[in-house]
């Protein structure tokens, strides 16, 4: 027990999912170790793999470096249903529940590959919901970020800066030296965040691909990175988990009479 006295006001002790919750609301992140075991990360690695290679015939080479593009595979759960385990993961959808409420959408789905000696885009800091230069009183995105490989210093770790989702500015370039920190985890850990958290991938200087897959949640009035409706073509339509958090029942009508038919179904409901 912590001792303290003068306090009219505090937290008692708590389960996982509201310690977790804390953490986020408060410094802006939690890691959970080993969420995923090593046989599940390894199946998700190769499918990455595959679905990166897939990509890849789309564009040209010198196109994907021109559109910083090079070495991120997008929507991989819309090749591959083995992704949903992450976007139905019963801890995950705790914790962005806890946070965002029960009504929340998937924004994206990306892979992240940091190879050994080659410099990703995403080594220069960012919000993921970029351009924002404001803070709310609750959270507007919950990122799920898996880690598939050793994320260790010479790996290119993912620096986070603590507590930048309550700024409304970029910090200091001394600033940032003395308070960021880097994460350190094994493969199978899960590191959460509030999308408005600074943060940045590390150089990768050692031996091994370094690779993540970022799953971010928002709330529904935020767009989609892609029309993932849209993008599925009614797969997944009938599923009473994933139908919500895809993002069918937020879609925007495209006329008045579509708006009202919604609205009569919303109320027979």
């Amino acid at each position: 027990m912590i001792e303290n006295y003068g306090i009219t006001k505090k937290i008692e002790s708590l389960g996982e999912i509201q310690r977790i919750k804390e953490s986020v609301s408060l410094k802006g992140y939690y890691v959970v170790s080993n969420a995923f075991d090593l046989e599940k990360t390894k199946q998700l690695s190769e499918a990455l793999n595959n679905i990166l290679v897939m990509q890849e015939k789309m564009f040209s080479k010198s196109d994907l470096i021109a559109m910083r593009e090079e070495d991120i595979v997008r929507m991989p759960f819309s090749y591959d249903p083995l992704f949903f385990d992450i976007i139905k993961y019963p801890l995950v959808r705790q914790v962005v529940e806890s946070l965002l409420g029960d009504y929340y959408i998937l924004h994206l789905q990306n892979g992240i590959i940091n190879r050994p000696s080659k410099i990703h885009h995403q080594v220069s800091w960012h919000r993921d919901l970029p351009y924002q230069d404001f803070v709310s009183s609750e959270p507007l995105g919950i990122n799920a970020f898996l880690c598939l490989d050793e994320f260790t210093v010479s790996s290119g770790a993912t620096f986070l800066l603590p507590f930048s989702h309550k700024i409304a500015y970029f910090p200091s370039e001394a600033y940032i030296d003395e308070n960021r920190i880097q994460l350190i985890a094994s493969p199978g850990s899960i590191l959460f965040f509030d999308s408005m958290l600074y943060h940045k991938a590390g150089i990768n200087t050692g031996d091994f691909i370094r690779r993540g897959i970022n799953t971010m949640f928002v709330r529904p009035i935020l767009k989609q990175q892609i029309d993932i409706p849209e993008l599925l073509q009614g797969r997944y339509f009938e599923d009473p988990v994933l139908r919500k958090i895809l993002g069918y029942d937020s879609a925007v009508a495209k006329n008045v009479e579509e708006f009202r038919r919604k609205r009569i179904e919303k109320g027979r409901k």
